[in-house]
């Protein structure tokens, strides 16, 4: 949740890029959605510019993928996203969009997870960018453990300290960083 951090604490905010990704779920699709994708589980690829997505038991598709800096959703974006589906599934070409929508993902300078203690009594468990299902219950397990039993483990985190993000520039350097990894994933398919 990072991504909507806003402005206040100040230090948390200055560390925290916000950059937007997008979802998509489908109509469902029937058959022909069983002949393209035959596993019960989520799906990622490799690609810094990736798609991820999943099967859903009723016959549709949650897609996602896209990362933007841009705060705003683009236009069309449930044909944005659908376009993107059927580059990967041809044959789904029939999909129909039910709902799109836009989030923010919190961002660190290093991308990884920023766990520690402001001052005592005040800790953070932030920055995941988009990989947090899974990884914000550890961050938050071991701020637990801190607390209750004085565990030290938070501290492997340390050399991944709030750091300034890029302030006012950071979404266009973002945004021209995505476009760059955009282009030389574009390159390799």
């Amino acid at each position: 949740m990072s991504g909507y951090i806003g402005r206040r604490p100040r230090r948390l905010a200055a560390a925290t890029l916000p950059v937007a990704t997008y979802v998509m779920l489908t109509e469902p699709l029937g058959e022909a959605l069983d002949a393209a994708i035959r596993v019960p589980h989520a799906i990622a690829d490799t690609r810094f510019a990736g798609d991820y997505y999943r099967a859903l038991p009723d016959g549709r598709v949650l897609w996602g993928g896209r990362v933007s800096a841009r705060r705003r959703p683009p236009r069309r974006l449930a044909e944005l996203m659908r376009r993107d589906l059927v580059k990967v599934y041809p044959q789904l070409a029939a999909a129909r969009p039910a709902v799109a929508w836009d989030g923010l993902m919190g961002y660190a300078r290093h991308k990884m997870p920023q766990i520690g203690r402001l001052r005592p009594g005040l800790w953070y468990c932030m920055g995941f960018g988009g990989k947090g299902m899974c990884a914000t219950t550890m961050g938050g397990e071991l701020i637990a453990t801190a607390i209750a039993e004085d565990d030290e483990r938070w501290r492997l985190f340390e050399p991944f300290a709030l750091g300034y993000a890029g302030g006012p520039l950071a979404p266009l350097i973002a945004g021209t960083v995505y476009a760059w990894y955009k282009l030389r994933d574009s390159a390799r398919v």
